[in-house]
């Protein structure tokens, strides 16, 4: 559901964390019921002592968003990314489809390159947010009231 894949700018963001379609001004208005994204957990295979295959590396997860306005992609430039840049610290709180719950993780957001113009807008915009790092309870800035815990 959209209302709990949330994103805030910086790490350790969790009281800022907020849905897409909220953000100021409201935009997004067409994935305030839902985002698709794709997890990827671990992200290379190797093999162990006995030969097992372990995976490693930093999970990511992509938002897949099939219609962009342009200024929705300006919405996200201004609310994420300073100026230009092509990569952004976040906060962001999504699916583990691993472990099948939602969870709060520290990131890197990065700018959609790959994306097409179709009928006055962006069509298949992915945004990655890569090098996700699980945020515990002890992880500064983590606040356990905002989770219910």
């Amino acid at each position: 559901m959209a209302n709990q894949h949330l994103f805030a700018r910086g790490h350790d963001q969790v009281g800022s964390l907020a849905a897409l379609h909220t953000l100021n001004p409201p935009l997004f208005r067409l994935y305030r019921m839902d985002l698709l994204t794709e997890w990827a957990g671990q992200v290379e295979v190797i093999a162990d002592a006995n030969l097992n295959g372990v995976q490693i590396g930093p999970p990511s997860v992509t938002v897949i968003l099939p219609v962009v306005t342009p200024e929705e992609l300006t919405q996200l430039r201004t609310s994420f990314f300073d100026g230009q840049a092509l990569q952004a610290d976040v906060t962001t709180q999504t699916l583990d489809k691993d472990l099948g719950v939602f969870l709060p993780f520290n990131g890197i957001m990065r700018w959609p390159l790959e994306k097409t113009w179709d009928r006055g807008a962006w069509r298949d915009v992915r945004l990655p947010v890569t090098d996700l790092q699980l945020i515990s309870g002890f992880s500064s800035g983590f606040d356990i009231l905002a989770f219910g815990v």
